[in-house]
């Protein structure tokens, strides 16, 4: 059962498949916000990061958010601010989804993504969109 070298079934230079050690340490972590509820004036309030659109890229940023007030016992507040995160700590928001489709065309598909097609599916593209896609998706 033994190789020549007294090494055992498995030769050292065998590779197991798995990552390296410092690939899981690359990796990004998930996001996961638990803030503690402070009182501010007559408010119980909280601040998360939050993702945004800026200019037509995801951003993120800072806001505080309001969730009741200050008579409010603290037990209370930090359910009610559980409920407020359980969406982005689940990922169950969709960020950017109520985009109007005409502000898509005319912001980000025709400036960006256009001119790098040839020029034949450039033509049919817009062809397609005049024709078909904003007369029925305009608003």
């Amino acid at each position: 059962m033994t190789s020549g070298a007294g090494h055992g079934i498995v030769s050292p230079e065998a590779n197991t498949g798995n990552p390296l050690r410092g690939d899981f340490e690359r990796m990004a972590r998930r996001r996961f916000q638990c803030p503690t509820p402070r009182r501010r004036g007559d408010w119980w309030s909280i601040q998360v990061r939050q993702d945004v659109f800026v200019g037509g890229k995801l951003k993120r940023s800072n806001k505080r958010v309001r969730l009741a007030p200050a008579e409010m016992r603290e037990r209370e507040v930090r359910k009610i601010a559980a409920e407020y995160l359980r969406p982005m700590n689940q990922a169950i928001e969709s960020t950017g989804s109520a985009t109007n489709f005409t502000h898509y065309v005319e912001q980000t598909s025709l400036p960006v993504v256009m001119p790098l097609l040839a020029k034949s599916t450039r033509n049919r593209y817009e062809g397609v969109l005049n024709n078909y896609l904003l007369p029925a998706f305009a608003n």
